[in-house]
This record gives structure tokens, C-alpha cells and sequence, in this order.
């Protein structure tokens, strides 16, 4: 019985591994990952007009956004272009070529415990 437990529980991990691996992540959600970066970056109280300041009033025109000199947060979705969605996705890729040349040793290498 402890054994079967044991095959269970492993397939069904195995299981859980493969049907749930990571999928690419599509334009919209890049947008709204750019967007949250872009709020949580900005310096002051009021980075776009549906946000609200220290007084807990609605920014409005008095956000950065609005505004149009000084910085300008991403705060919707027209506001992210395909140069950034694209710039968004080779970082990705990047990083996880990077992630990869970091994780597993070449083919002929071999590590010292020490």
C-alpha cells in the first residue's frame, strides 16, 4: 500500500509538472505588466488620473499623465507601443537564455564539490 502511495504521488506530480507548465505571455498581459512597472517607478503621488493622492483624493488632471511636460507613466494601454511590447518580449528571452547558461553545465563540463 505505501509503495502504491508512492506511485501515486509521483504521477501525479508528473502529472502537475507537464500540465501546468508556463505558457508565453500574450500582448495584454505584457501591457499590463508594463503599465504596473510604469506606476510603481514613478516618484510622486499621482502617476496617472484614476490614482489617488496622499489625501486619498482622485489625481484627475493633476496626474503626471496629464500633464504635458515632465514624466509621462504608461497608465493605459494606448499608452504602450508594439517597440516596447517587443522590447518587453527580447529582454524576456534573454534572460531566460541567460537563466539557462547558468543552470546547466555544457555537454564534457563537469563541477568540483570545492
Amino acid at each position: 500500500m505505501r509503495i502504491f502511495s508512492l506511485v501515486l504521488l509521483s504521477a501525479l506530480l508528473g502529472f502537475a509538472n507537464t500540465s501546468y507548465a508556463k505558457k508565453p505571455l500574450d500582448e495584454k498581459e505584457i501591457t499590463n505588466i508594463l503599465i504596473k512597472q510604469s506606476i510603481r517607478n514613478y516618484s510622486g503621488s499621482c502617476p496617472c488620473p484614476f490614482n489617488r493622492d496622499k489625501a486619498g483624493r482622485r489625481c484627475g488632471k493633476r496626474s503626471a499623465w496629464s500633464k504635458p511636460s515632465g514624466k509621462s507613466p504608461l497608465c493605459f494601454p494606448s499608452d504602450v507601443t508594439e517597440t516596447m511590447i517587443s522590447s518587453y518580449k527580447k529582454a524576456i528571452k534573454k534572460s531566460k537564455q541567460e537563466k539557462s547558461l547558468f543552470s546547466q553545465p555544457k555537454m564534457g563540463e563537469f563541477t568540483t564539490p570545492w
